[in-house]
């Protein structure tokens, strides 16, 4: 998406980002491919947001 338009997701369709802490959310990584979070092993890719995300 280099549009530049936001999409969202509901955090309580990934269980592991929904029952972490703020803190644990907040430690993730930005890629081309998506972002990740190492500390959680959680991946969402940008192909997720592209299809399944609801435009902001």
């Amino acid at each position: 998406m280099t549009s530049g338009e936001e999409r969202s997701m509901l955090l309580e369709w990934f269980p592991r980002l929904f029952n972490a802490s703020q803190a644990e959310r907040e430690q993730f990584e930005l890629s081309a491919f998506g972002i990740h979070w190492s500390n959680l092993d959680e991946d969402l890719s940008s192909e997720e947001f592209e299809f399944i995300g609801v435009k902001c």
